[in-house]
């Protein structure tokens, strides 16, 4: 008897799930683009092209839309990690999941409910707006984020991707303790994030691109010395 295969969803859930994935990123290029001030719902509802009570069918409020987008994409860069060939140094699987989410998330635009990472260069990048929005959520607090329970601090945010290290360590037989694992994502994270604030200020850049920037900067944290240092 052949296994039974799992039900596709309706063309409803579909256009539904498209809609709530279109509100979430409009609440998030305006908070990166324009910041929280003038990220209200209206002009959410606007970019989104839906009403202002389409927007509360689907969200509470702006903080639920933007907790919708990070976890989309953290659910992304956890399957990326758990996808990696085995036998990668642990330090090497983070890296290169920032990198990619760094040069394949840099558009809003293109983004899919199906595939959260944007697919075309644009003027944002997904490691940028992922440091923003769990900067503004974890500064307002609210209680009904859709099925999230509230955080306190930043790090809260980042535990399915810890969890998800951890899972790929053990899968190699390799110990892992959660906060080393948390300082694995944290370096990834920030190293990317630094680079992307920095590219373009030639005091820090000295004309290097960013690929060479982040080949620097994670020679530097993971073993303090920089790919052209010497001894």
């Amino acid at each position: 008897m052949s296994a039974e295969q799992p039900s596709q969803p309706s063309l409803r859930d579909r256009k539904k799930a498209e809609t709530r994935t279109n509100i979430a990123h409009a609440a998030v290029e305006l908070l990166v683009t324009e910041g929280p001030e003038q990220t209200t719902i209206a002009r959410i509802a606007d970019a989104a092209e839906i009403s202002q009570r389409t927007f509360h069918n689907y969200f509470p409020h702006r903080e639920a839309a933007m907790f919708h987008y990070m976890e989309n994409l953290l659910d992304a860069l956890c399957r990326d990690v758990l996808n990696c060939a085995d036998g990668q140094p642990l330090v090497e699987v983070a890296k290169n999941v920032a990198v990619g989410l760094y040069f394949h998330g840099s558009s809003f635009s293109d983004a899919t409910p199906t595939s959260p990472y944007p697919t075309t260069p644009g003027n944002f990048n997904a490691i940028h707006a992922l440091k923003m929005v769990v900067e503004h959520l974890t500064l307002h607090r609210v209680d009904d984020m859709c099925t999230a329970a509230p955080r306190d601090n930043p790090v809260d945010f980042l535990s399915p991707l810890v969890d998800a290290l951890m899972e790929y360590a053990s899968r190699n037989s390799e110990e892992l303790s959660r906060f080393h694992a948390l300082m694995m994502v944290s370096n990834a994270l920030w190293v990317c994030g630094t680079v992307y604030e920095t590219r373009e200020l030639p005091e820090y850049s000295q004309g290097k691109t960013e690929h060479q920037l982040l080949e620097e900067a994670f020679a530097f944290t993971t073993a303090g010395t920089f790919p052209d240092s010497e001894g």
